[in-house]
């Protein structure tokens, strides 16, 4: 199925997504517990699949492979809501930057990285990822405000998040950032 599906074969990737979306889904739940979150890591699991497609037949044991991809992605996106969260709950000073105490400007620092990636997403992306980490928006009222269909919606969520993560991290010094992580992934305790 791996050779037929390296070689574009939607019909078996179709039934490569049967065959293991519900036990992904189980595992990924268990994990996170949390049911529109699950959604979003499957979906991107398996749009991850079929980007790498073509080097599907070198791995050994897909099933492992498979999961242990899903448990990274668990670990990527509590870090990044823990992140968001740290974001949007700590406002800033009105203070100028040289004034600031350090876990002060790194705040500052982060909250410029994170809204430049915001910036940086296409214009339907940034209404998107916008209407539902800063407003906390659900999906489908976000699908009904700008006449998209759901699986639009989260498609686009799926991608701007990847996307701001990605630049994120290319703003962030990776010490910072680790920093960073480590002190949302504490305040989400």
């Amino acid at each position: 199925m791996l050779l037929h599906i390296s070689q574009g074969d939607e019909t078996a990737f179709r039934q490569l997504y049967n065959d293991y979306s519900n036990k992904l889904y189980a595992y990924v739940y268990a994990l996170t517990r949390r049911k529109d979150l699950t959604e979003d890591l499957i979906q991107n699991i398996f749009l991850k699949l079929w980007h790498r497609r073509t080097t599907l037949t070198s791995i050994n044991d897909f099933s492992a492979y498979l999961f242990r991809m899903a448990k990274n992605d668990v670990i990527t996106a509590v870090r990044q809501a823990a992140l968001e969260q740290t974001i949007l709950q700590k406002g800033l000073p009105a203070a100028a930057p040289e004034q600031l105490p350090d876990d002060q400007l790194q705040e500052a620092q982060l909250r410029d990285a994170w809204e430049k990636a915001i910036q940086q997403l296409p214009p339907q992306q940034q209404k998107i990822y916008v209407l539902q980490k800063q407003y906390g928006w659900k999906i489908n009222d976000i699908a009904k405000h700008l006449n998209l269909s759901s699986l639009t919606v989260k498609r686009h969520l799926s991608i701007s998040k990847q996307a701001v993560r990605e630049n994120m991290a290319q703003r962030l010094l990776p010490k910072e950032l680790m920093v960073i992580l480590f002190l949302g992934s504490m305040n989400a305790l």
